[in-house]
């Protein structure tokens, strides 16, 4: 999505109090956009359905570190601070300043999260 379509990722607007996503108005009028908004949705759903199925609490080394990792790699994919925050919500605050400072970053186990 992100190679074929360059800023719509970028571009996406939340609206928390409507609990809505707006498309970049550079994007709004493509005629392809209802398609790149479903896919965009299916996209950030499914991954939070990922993250819920691995659950919060009581996680091994190894599944935290997935956890992590998995989170990492959909911020540094998305690309877009606002969505990721609300797409992860509260579970994940962001505590991944290297991906704001361009710094590609994933958890070992022996490390652990920052």
């Amino acid at each position: 999505m992100r190679d074929k379509n360059p800023g719509y990722l970028k571009g996406m607007r939340v609206d928390v109090k409507a609990r809505q996503y707006h498309p970049d108005p550079r994007y709004e009028k493509h005629k392809n956009e209802p398609i790149l908004y479903d896919y965009f949705v299916e996209i950030t759903q499914g991954f939070r359905w990922h993250l819920d199925l691995m659950g919060t609490s009581n996680l091994n080394e190894k599944i935290k570190t997935i956890r992590d990792n998995s989170v990492v790699g959909f911020r540094e994919a998305i690309g877009n601070q606002a969505v990721c925050d609300y797409v992860l919500g509260p579970d994940f605050p962001d505590t991944f300043q290297h991906i704001r400072d361009g710094t590609p970053k994933t958890v070992s186990p022996a490390q652990g999260p920052e």
